[in-house]
């Protein structure tokens, strides 16, 4: 635990010395709306499962209207997102993929026009296709070297270099864990992912934003994380690094969570796992007793709310689809829906935004001041050699 805590804590120094300024795979007609829902409340609702789960009568409901569409119009590029999207979330990943490189040949049909929307297409293309080929490889035992994750990782290579940023930093976070997963496993999930995320992204652990537990998160809002154990303790540990210990001690408890009801992790490294001491280990010793009290039980409150939000979203989908009502053929579909109040999660924080701004500077100030009295003493040593001579 300790030594995996002094290398993270290099790379953050590492990370630091550029002084950020700040900020800064699923694809289909519900990802937007989500990002836009869940902004500000990211990490929270991923830990704690205020997030769409939609049946499956929505799904093919969708893959219907898109298949129309597709059928009328060969050109409607975003229809083959969503056909693809429902097929893979009905378990039809091999027809996904189908769908997938059909809308790349349809891409290769158009005129190029528009570069933006070229781009865009081409994304959404590479993100969705390398997210199949994930999943299926994952499905069928993660063999080493497999054509699905070389696939995979090709695929999700070229969509970070059109858009690095997108989808609040999944894609580089979904291709470290591929890489990981692919790799002989020496290092431990967290280590390979930080040092992925931070060689990728130059800002991402600045005083307002953490990229690793953002991408993580949107691994579990976008994707299919939901019950991994491993994503839920690499959320723990970056969060505890950055001194969020509110969140960090909510995701232990997510973790805690899941291996009580039988999930297992990947990661068998020694000392994977964040405990819930190691999460309230930054708080004063005479606050941490209320602190976890407090928070273990804001917790259960955000968990049935969570599963209550669920409840609600899907009844309400469910009687508009028995209408033949759905977002993709009707724009007042969610007219009629009302977000439910938030249960707010106490800030708990171990230093608070401008103090951990300030580490961050000071770190960068201290590696920049050694850089220089490097370059100092090998001028002054060479200069000294010279003269020797």
């Amino acid at each position: 635990m300790r030594t995996s805590r002094a290398r993270f804590w290099a790379a953050v120094a590492l990370a630091a010395a550029t002084v950020p300024s700040g900020l800064a795979c699923i694809w289909d007609g519900d990802t937007l709306a989500a990002e836009v829902r869940h902004r500000g409340y990211l990490v929270l609702d991923a830990l704690t499962g205020r997030f769409d789960r939609l049946p499956p009568e929505y799904y093919r409901k969708r893959y219907e209207l898109a298949s129309e569409r597709i059928a009328k119009d060969p050109s409607a590029l975003a229809a083959y997102d969503n056909a693809a999207v429902a097929c893979e979330r009905l378990g039809r990943t091999d027809e996904a993929i189908d769908w997938m490189l059909k809308k790349q040949a349809a891409m290769e049909a158009l005129p190029v026009h528009d570069r933006a929307a070229r781009d865009d297409a081409r994304y959404r293309f590479h993100a969705n296709i390398g997210t199949f080929y994930a999943h299926r490889w994952v499905a069928g035992g993660a063999k080493r070297d497999d054509p699905d994750a070389l696939a995979a990782l090709d695929h999700l290579t070229k969509c970070m270099a059109i858009n690095p940023e997108a989808h609040f930093g999944r894609e580089v976070v979904q291709l470290g864990m591929i890489e990981w997963l692919n790799s002989e496993r020496k290092q431990s999930l967290g280590d390979h992912l930080a040092e992925r995320v931070m060689s990728s992204v130059p800002y991402a652990m600045d005083s307002s934003n953490n990229v690793l537990a953002e991408g993580l998160a949107g691994l579990v809002l976008l994707g299919a994380a939901w019950e991994s154990v491993d994503v839920y303790n690499c959320m723990a540990h970056t969060l505890n690094f950055s001194f969020d210990s509110s969140l960090s001690f909510v995701a232990a408890l997510r973790v805690e969570e899941l291996l009580q009801s039988g999930k297992r992790p990947l990661d068998q490294s020694e000392g994977w796992r964040i405990t819930l001491d190691d999460a309230a280990s930054f708080w004063e010793d005479q606050y941490k007793k209320r602190y976890r009290t407090e928070l273990t039980k804001v917790y259960s409150q955000l968990r049935a709310a969570g599963d209550e939000y669920v409840r609600k979203r899907n009844e309400y989908v469910l009687a508009r689809l028995a209408e033949g009502r759905h977002p993709d053929s009707d724009g007042g579909f969610w007219s009629d829906w009302t977000e439910p109040a938030r249960v707010e999660l106490p800030d708990r924080r171990a230093l608070t935004r401008s103090q951990f701004a300030l580490v961050q500077t000071l770190l960068a100030g201290g590696i920049l001041a050694g850089v220089v009295i490097l370059i100092l003493v090998a001028s002054r040593v060479s200069r000294s050699r010279k003269r020797a001579r």
